[in-house]
């Protein structure tokens, strides 16, 4: 369902609130993309000459109203890391990491090309974070109202 045509059921303007949320977002995300375009474009370049495989990785994510979407990241770990096996969250001493997508992880610039997601529309500037399917349905079982996290979309970051 787009969330530009929700009806306002509750009368207090929530979708007015969102509509011009998610509109000025993109406009933002269209801006930091620009600012941040040399560094990325150094970051990609460190990806890729300090390992093989491709600059970017793409990971199937849940986002507003459960629909599916393609998250972009920097790639981190090693090519076909998890080929195999199923989606498995990462830890502290993961071997999968190469040295350059540790630090990038260290210091979050592995989102950075989530903001072509802002950009897209699938996902907003603040939110909660999309995460996997298969994950979420782990999660949905231990959380009560995890789904709940659908009716907005996800975020590049998180409100903590």
């Amino acid at each position: 369902m787009n969330d530009y045509r929700r009806e306002d059921t509750s009368g207090d303007g929530t979708v007015d609130f969102f509509h011009w949320k998610y509109a000025i977002e993109r406009i933002v995300g269209c801006l930091l993309m620009l600012l941040t375009l040399p560094l990325v474009l150094t970051l990609g370049a460190l990806v890729k000459l300090t390992s093989r495989g491709p600059v970017f990785c793409r990971q199937t994510r849940i986002g507003l109203d459960g629909s599916v979407f393609e998250i972009m990241k920097f790639r981190t770990m090693r090519s076909n890391s998890e080929a195999g096996s199923k989606a498995i969250w990462s830890c502290k001493i993961d071997t999968r990491f190469t040295r350059v997508g540790r630090v990038l992880r260290k210091l979050h610039f592995d989102d950075l090309p989530q903001l072509w997601n802002v950009v897209l529309g699938e996902m907003s500037l603040v939110g909660p974070r999309p995460e996997r399917p298969e994950i979420c349905e782990s999660l949905a079982e231990h959380i009560d109202g995890y789904h709940g996290r659908v009716t907005v979309k996800p975020g590049v970051t998180g409100l903590a």
